[in-house]
């Protein structure tokens, strides 16, 4: 980043052999900028200084600033910056956006006439970077690539931690979204067993252990199944004090279908599920959906909802 100015632009900006990088100091600020200050200098034969000997307010008005992912901002002094923009186009080609910036010139018509003066110049420069980023081997970048190091290279280091940071970081994220979809694909294969029945069998359980099987219609939506039932009944209690519970898809009076299987169950409440429930129960049983509301209306009883998942192998 710093080091390279006598080398590469030794003709240009890193005219005058200062082959000596002192620090550089590198601050983050924030979670997505380096800021760079540079030291360069001369040889005469002292070792360079480290970055915890200098600070940035040493540096004046020049220096670098690196946003994550892709732009950079090079301070050259007060009035006078460069801004790089890097864009992919694959992987193995980059577009480059310059744009100069100047407050020696306010009028509008003459700064812009000195930016335009100014970008033949910015292009040469860019170019000798480009030499050296298309002969450079390896063309891999990264913290272990067996390269050799040095002071002056920190603030690459720290890009590069940064970046493989982030690299990990997407790649645990990619990696649950991807557990999750298969999840999701397996709970919905699993609930192919009840796709086409009216009703399962709900097996809950007592403090001391004891099983006790009610079969509950049930209509399902996603991976998820619901049953609507009598608040405080004895199941409702149950699942509250023991949410595990069995499940398996069966006739009106609780005869297997299919086999059980491990489930969890809860309570649910609020108005939207509540209303969406409803709805599919009443496309689901139609008449006798209608007939059991006015029933548990007269009979003065509330109703709850119980959403049941299948547990995960």
């Amino acid at each position: 980043m710093v080091v390279h100015l006598p080398f590469i632009h030794r003709n240009t900006i890193g005219r005058g052999n200062r082959t000596v990088v002192d620090g550089p100091v590198v601050e983050w600020k924030g979670d997505k900028m380096i800021y760079t200050c540079v030291f360069n200098r001369m040889d005469d034969g002292k070792p360079p200084r480290k970055p915890g000997e200098l600070s940035a307010k040493q540096a004046g008005r020049q220096h670098l600033e690196f946003i994550f992912p892709k732009l950079w901002q090079n301070y050259i002094n007060q009035k006078v910056s460069v801004l790089a923009a890097f864009v992919p186009v694959d992987e193995d080609h980059t577009i480059l956006y310059l744009r100069f910036y100047q407050k020696l010139l306010t009028l509008p018509v003459s700064g812009k006439l000195v930016a335009q003066l100014s970008m033949p110049s910015n292009m040469y420069i860019a170019h000798q970077d480009r030499r050296a980023v298309v002969t450079r081997q390896p063309k891999a970048s990264g913290l272990q690539i067996g390269e050799i190091l040095i002071q002056g290279d920190l603030p690459v280091v720290e890009y590069r931690r940064k970046r493989a940071a982030q690299q990990t970081q997407n790649g645990q994220q990619q990696d649950q979204q991807r557990t999750g979809e298969v999840r999701k694909e397996e709970g919905m294969h699993t609930l192919k067993a009840f796709t086409k029945e009216q009703y399962l069998n709900l097996e809950t359980f007592r403090k001391n252990g004891e099983g006790v099987k009610t079969p509950v219609w049930f209509v399902e939506a996603g991976n998820t199944l619901f049953v609507r039932t009598v608040a405080g009944s004895g199941k409702v209690k149950r699942i509250r004090n023991h949410p595990l519970v069995h499940i398996a898809p069966c006739k009106m009076d609780g005869a297997l279908l299919g086999d059980w299987m491990e489930a969890s169950a809860r309570e649910i409440s609020g108005g939207e599920i509540e209303g969406q429930i409803d709805r599919l129960l009443s496309k689901k049983f139609g008449l006798m959906k209608t007939l059991f509301g006015l029933v548990m209306s007269v009979q003065g009883r509330k109703n709850t909802i119980l959403e049941i998942k299948v547990r995960d192998n």
